[in-house]
Formats: structure tokens, C-alpha cells, sequence
């Protein structure tokens, strides 16, 4: 994906980053699970430069410390058969695929179909039709379904079932195997991008089985669980997808009454008993302009 002539920087700048993942425990501030490190994300056909001859000048120089602890490398990204190439017009314009689908459906789709250890392609068909990515449509269905869901009061926990202690367990366990898809020696976007669409649907799922326990009297109090687990989700889902689609991470995190943005948790926390969202749901319509920001 390019710019065209004069608007910016080329598909393939290299980009510096600190990925260990970092999460909080309740009344606690914001730790790491690990001192912070330095990873640099470059193409493959940069390897040699920045694997052995920025190294040899940086050690020269005597600033070997200001060297990456990590690399993570890709292959290339074709338009359908043949490289990118903005000379010849064979790209995807980012301006107008911003335009057309908003920053988080366009990130989704880099992720989605970055090229880890191999080359991968996107058509010219798929590349206009950014917003019918499957992820991208669930979790917006999957959050919308919250407004049916009630007045937005998020209950306190009331009687568990082993089905909701199991949905609990399945919140952590889904966000420690996340947590390690971000560590530079097991880095994958793509399958970050998969853990997530699958997280969206085992959630999706608990609310359609769920719907119908909640509607018997005699459980009352298993229903407030099940409700306050939604809700948890809810939370969970914004600090996960916060790398992805951090637009519609970060308006599912206000919509919940959290502060600032989207923030990991070792062990998650229900929110407080009597929260009352913003808003019936943190999101109305697919369109760009609601898709968030870069």
C-alpha cells in the first residue's frame, strides 16, 4: 500500500517498537511483564542493512547499545500476482482507502494479510472491500448486540454456573496465549488477527446461549453473572483488539465509563456493580468516519 508522489513516506519505512505486552491489577498502576525491549519491524529486502551494517557502524561508533534487542522481518505483500509498485500504478492508494474504509479496517487488513516467513496477496477486489472483513463485521455486530441487552446498568456477580466459570477462565487464558503473539521471537500478526476473531465468536456464543437462562425467573441470580460477564468481555475485547482496531477499542473502553485507553490485565476484573454505560452500545453504523483513527 503507497502514498501517492509527494504525501508521505513509502510502504516500507521500518518502524521501531516495544511490544512486550504490559497489563494492570486492580489498584495497582500499569506494569510490564518484562523490562521493556527494543524490536525492529523491517522488510526482508532491508535485512542486510539493518542486521549487519548498521550494527558494524553502530559497535564503530560505540553505540552498540542503542541497538535493537530483536528483528522482526517480513516478505512482500503483492496486488494480485505482482509487487506493489507506485510507478506504475499498481497499488492501493492509502488515501482512498482510508477514505473509502476508515484506519481500523485498513490496519485490520495489513495485519490480516501481512507476509510472516512468506510472500501473501491481496486482490483488488478484497482491497475495496476492506469493511466485509470477517472480524470487522462481528465484533461491530457483536457489539451492538449489548443494546438489546438492557438499560446499560452492569449488574454485580450473583450465582456461578460452570459454564460461566469456564467463560471466565477462557477471558484470561485467551489473552495470556494474545500476550505471547507480541513477544518479537513468536511475533505473528496474522495469527494475533485469528485469536481474536476467534475470541469474538466464543463470545458471541455465550451470549446466544446464554439468552435463554436469563429469561427464567428461578435464575435470577446466575443471570447477573452471565450479564456482568458480557460486560466483562466487553473490556477484555477493547484492551485486546486495542492493537488492531484501536479506534473501536478505544469507543468500546469509554462506552464501559474506563479511563484513559485500553489497558491489558494479568487477571481481569469485573467492572464495578451499577457502571452505566454511555451510550446503548459503543458503536452505530460502519462507516469510515466511525472506524476510528490511525
Amino acid at each position: 500500500m503507497g502514498r501517492r508522489p509527494g504525501r508521505g513516506a513509502g510502504p516500507s519505512t521500518p518502524g521501531r517498537t516495544s511490544p512486550s505486552p504490559s497489563w494492570t491489577r486492580p489498584g495497582r498502576s500499569p506494569r510490564t511483564a518484562a523490562p521493556a525491549r527494543i524490536a525492529l519491524f523491517l522488510g526482508y529486502d532491508n535485512s542486510f542493512y539493518y542486521a549487519v551494517l548498521l550494527p558494524v557502524l553502530a559497535f564503530a561508533a560505540g553505540l552498540g547499545e542503542h541497538l535493537p534487542a530483536a528483528f522482526v522481518t517480513n516478505q512482500f505483500l503483492h496486488l494480485g500476482d505482482e509487487k506493489f509498485s507506485t510507478s506504475r500504478g499498481h497499488a492501493v492508494w492509502a488515501d482512498d482507502a482510508l477514505a473509502a474504509a476508515g484506519p481500523d479496517a485498513v490496519r485490520l487488513a495489513l495485519l490480516r494479510d501481512a507476509p510472516e516467513g512468506r510472500v501473501t496477496r491481496i486482490t483488488e477486489e478484497r482491497a475495496g472491500r476492506l469493511t466485509e472483513d470477517p472480524l470487522y463485521l462481528a465484533a461491530h455486530a457483536w457489539l451492538d448486540g449489548f443494546a438489546a441487552l438492557g438499560d446499560g446498568a452492569v449488574p454485580g456477580t450473583g450465582a456461578w454456573t460452570d459454564a460461566h466459570r469456564e467463560f471466565y477462565r477462557y477471558l484470561n487464558l485467551t489473552t495470556r496465549q494474545l500476550d505471547g503473539l507480541v513477544l518479537p521471537e513468536a511475533f505473528s500478526a496474522r495469527g494475533y488477527v485469528d485469536l481474536l476473531e476467534s475470541f469474538v465468536r466464543r463470545c458471541a456464543e455465550f451470549r446466544a446461549t446464554e439468552e435463554v437462562a436469563r429469561r427464567v425467573p428461578s435464575l435470577a441470580e446466575e443471570a447477573r453473572t452471565s450479564l456482568a460477564l458480557e460486560y466483562l468481555a466487553a473490556k477484555v475485547f477493547a484492551a485486546l483488539a486495542w492493537p488492531v482496531t484501536p479506534g473501536l477499542a478505544e469507543r468500546a473502553w469509554e462506552w464501559l465509563g474506563l479511563p484513559g485507553t485500553p489497558v491489558r490485565e494479568a487477571d481481569w476484573s469485573f467492572l464495578p456493580s451499577g457502571t452505566r454505560c454511555t451510550a446503548p452500545a459503543p458503536v452505530s453504523a460502519l462507516t469510515p468516519a466511525a472506524s476510528g483513527r490511525s
